[in-house]
């Protein structure tokens, strides 16, 4: 992943994350990875642009 597209977190590439998950892990796993995400750009002040309904 490119050094720009790092952070904040488009959700194009949110999605494939969950793709390469898909099949390997549990949904609660993948979940939980996402939420960790999602916490991890409010301690750091970042916008979540990713649409909650299309998850």
């Amino acid at each position: 992943v490119a050094e720009e597209d790092h952070a904040p977190l488009s959700q194009d590439l949110l999605f494939l994350f969950i793709l390469a998950l898909t099949g390997a892990y549990s949904s609660s796993t993948i979940i939980n990875y996402v939420s960790r995400v999602w916490v991890w750009h409010l301690l750091y002040g970042l916008i979540w642009t990713v649409d909650k309904p299309a998850l």
